[in-house]
This record gives structure tokens, sequence and C-alpha cells, in this order.
């Protein structure tokens, strides 16, 4: 299926009376496909268009077949040729960011609220990314050292998991020069390109989902990556984790140090 971009929405406020794209991948976890979309169908206050990116050529038929259960939402679908993980949700925005001010992204592992997408639209603004998980690091050399924030404090990193962003970082084309190594990382470096390069806030939403945890996620492949990306970034200039850590933090960050330290002996006593 092609792409086909239609949209009365100009201005840099969204109302309700507008359209909002609304998209997200596909690949590994087809079965919630039909989930994902009757959980979009239900959403109040808004309206929406759906675009799919599908990573997964194999399943091109399957797909075709199910989105037309849902004839009351308007969908569109593009089949990769190659799997570019998340990224192709960027490459999405960037052909929707002429027709629509802003943009909604998914994951297909997470269940909505009927009022997810009106949530997000209500805390939408121009040179921002609001996002359900959101949060500030703590350290400059472990990625999963941060600490939580409420609704409407800002951030230093934005999940694309449920997510709305000014659709016009869409339009930089160095967003795209992402480097190859952590190319599968793209909500740090979408998180790190709108922050440090373009002085934009980030900030945590307080839309509702549920996370769910099928085992299939790759970001139990990229941990040890992540921490390493978070550094070469902050290596190119990202102030975060600049401030002295309050005391309750170290002791939580010392804590998680012994806790990992534990965890690696025992893994290798387990293999000796």
């Amino acid at each position: 299926m092609s792409i086909n971009l239609t949209s009365n929405m100009k201005s840099k406020k969204i109302d309700h009376s507008d359209t909002i794209p609304v998209v997200f991948c596909t690949y590994h976890r087809l079965q919630r496909l039909s989930t994902t979309l009757g959980q979009l169908s239900e959403q109040e206050n808004c309206k929406i268009r759906v675009y799919i990116w599908n990573n997964n050529q194999d399943e091109k038929e399957f797909i075709n077949k199910e989105i037309k259960l849902f004839p009351r939402l308007n969908i569109s679908v593009y089949h990769s040729k190659k799997n570019i993980g998340g990224y192709g949700r960027f490459y999405l925005a960037k052909k929707l960011s002429p027709n629509y001010s802003a943009v909604v992204f998914i994951d297909d592992d997470i269940n909505l609220n009927k009022d997810t997408i009106s949530t997000l639209i209500k805390e939408y603004k121009p040179k921002n990314i609001s996002a359900v998980y959101s949060f500030k690091f703590t350290s400059q050399t472990n990625y999963f050292r941060r600490s939580k924030l409420k609704p409407g404090e800002y951030a230093d990193y934005c999940s694309t998991s449920c997510m709305i962003a000014d659709s016009s970082v869409f339009k930089e084309k160095e967003l795209f020069n992402c480097p190859k190594k952590y190319w599968y990382i793209e909500d740090l470096w979408l998180s790190y390109y709108a922050n440090h390069k373009l002085g934009w806030s980030l900030m945590k939403s307080g839309a509702k989902i549920v996370q769910l945890d099928d085992n299939v996620g790759q970001w139990r492949n990229l941990k040890l990556l992540k921490s390493e990306f978070l550094q070469y970034l902050i290596g190119r200039g990202w102030n975060v984790a600049n401030g002295k850590p309050s005391v309750t933090i170290r002791i939580k960050n010392t804590y998680e140090d012994i806790l990992d330290f534990g965890i690696s002996l025992l893994k290798k006593n387990e293999n000796t």
C-alpha cells in the first residue's frame, strides 16, 4: 500500500477537530496487531489516522487482511523491503511532516487507555517532545541510572513507546545520520538531537498505558550498548547528569551497583 498524505492541519496549535497521525512499527508481534488497532479505534475525543511501518515483508498479506477488519480506522501501511527497526517511524514522520504539525508514536507492546491519544494531544507544544516513559539521567556512564518524573516535568530522555512530537524535527537531515552502531537506539538519538542540537524541551507525559512484557523486546539485547551510546552522546556535548546527585540518588546508585556486581558473580559461577 502507498502512503496517502492528506490533512488540513496547518496551524501549530492542535484542537480536537484536527486529525493526528499515529505511527507504529510491526515485526515480531503480529498477534498484537488486531489488539492495537482495536484500541486505536476506541480512542475518545480525537481524530486519528493510523500509519504502519511494516518491517516484516513475509507477513505482508496477513497485515493487509488484518487492517481490513477495522473499517472505522483510516489506515495506511508501508511494507519495507528491509527491517530498519524503529527508525521506520522516523521515515514515515518525515513524509508526514509537511502536512501535520505533530505526530504520535506508539509501540505494539502496550495497551492504551481510551484517552491516551487525547491526553498526548492536550500536552502538545511546538518545539517539544512529550512521552510516557521519560526520565532524567543521574549517571553519565550508566543509562539505567535515572530518576522518575511527574507529568509535566522536564526530561533528558523520551521513549518512542508512547510519544507526541513536533513533526518539524523529522525534517532535519542530520536526524537520519545516527551512527550505524546505535541505529536501534533511535529514541535516545532523537532525545539527544531535539534537546542538544535544536534546544527543544523534553517532558514527561501524563498519558496512561500498560506496558506488556512478552520477552521479544529488543531492549534486552541493547542494554550494554545503551550506556555506551549515552557516553558517546555526552562526549559530543550533551549536557545531562552534570549536577551532583542527591544523597538519595547516590545511595540508590550504589545499591544498584552492588546488586549488579552480585548478579554478575552469580552468572560467572553458573558458567564455571
